[in-house]
């Protein structure tokens, strides 16, 4: 599947989720919005922080949002 653009919102490391900022997700069915994915590994979220442009691929698992993949894509909202 092709990347998604969005903006790290929150990285929880007790819960392994991170919250996106989102443009719509077409095969998620899910809208423009701020949506929370769980991840597999810590590095995943290792080089992003809150207020980063990200790039990142999503899918369902087991019921849940996952996210596969997650890209800062060198810029940031400043915050």
């Amino acid at each position: 599947s092709d990347f998604i653009l969005g903006v790290v919102v929150k990285v929880d490391t007790e819960r392994g989720t991170v919250a996106l900022r989102h443009t719509a997700i077409a095969h998620l069915y899910l809208p423009a919005a701020t949506t929370t994915f769980r991840y597999f590994h810590p590095s995943d979220v290792a080089r992003i922080k809150i207020g980063d442009s990200v790039r990142f691929r999503a899918d369902r698992f087991d019921g849940g949002l996952r996210l596969l993949s997650i890209l800062p894509t060198g810029q940031s909202t400043g915050r």
